[in-house]
């Protein structure tokens, strides 16, 4: 048991330093690792490996369009990403970072969380634009910018929060909302249709992915 929990250990390590390596450019094979593994390395630790957290959906995208997961031969699957990942992403990243920093807000954390929110909720909405700099510079998003720009503006106030998509049956589809600790309790909040705190899940809310 405890040989292969070492082996288990070492080819997660060995997994790791593959990854980190692709961040850094290139493209890089790794074989040996079942698909759901992948998949949830892929959705999970690779997002915080790179600046995304700055910018959610688009680093969600970026990762969807340039990690690739296949089957090679019997059950061996392997990952390749195609480009630099931190380079694609740095540039929107950077200035997302540096517009929440320079956003002010005071008060409690509840204070805080609703002028966030506020801010946020007032984006106009459209489809015609859908990252957290847009929401920042045209004040125009469709609910990936108005989410990440709220993730953004309480992450960099230290306050905990989730980025979340899913799927909302009377709202057409995919959507993207929040979820926010205050006092120790996590709440939903979703800035796009105005709906502040709540301790349960909407009706007819799926989640799909969470970070």
């Amino acid at each position: 048991m405890l040989s292969v929990l070492w082996l288990s250990v070492k080819c997660f390590a060995s997994f790791d330093d593959r990854v980190n390596t692709i961040l850094s450019g290139g493209t890089v094979t790794t074989k040996g690792m079942s698909y759901w593994e992948l998949h949830r390395y892929k959705n999970t630790t690779l997002l915080r490996k790179s600046p995304m957290q700055y910018c959610p959906w688009e680093s969600y995208k970026a990762i969807r369009d340039h990690v690739s997961i296949y089957d090679t031969t019997g059950f061996r699957y392997a990952m390749t990403i195609d480009c630099d990942l931190k380079k694609l992403l740095r540039k929107n990243a950077v200035y997302n970072r540096d517009f929440a920093r320079k956003f002010q807000v005071s008060g409690t954390k509840k204070q805080q969380v609703r002028k966030i929110f506020n801010f946020c909720n007032r984006t106009k909405y459209t489809t015609q634009y859908n990252t957290t700099r847009d929401c920042f510079e045209k004040r125009q998003s469709a609910c990936a910018g108005i989410a990440g720009a709220f993730y953004v503006l309480c992450r960099v106030k230290h306050i905990p929060v989730r980025y979340v998509i899913g799927w909302v049956e009377w709202g057409g589809g995919c959507h993207a909302w929040n979820k926010v600790q205050l006092d120790g309790k996590w709440y939903w909040i979703d800035c796009t249709y105005g709906w502040w705190l709540s301790r349960y899940a909407w009706e007819g809310r799926t989640v799909m992915e969470m970070w």
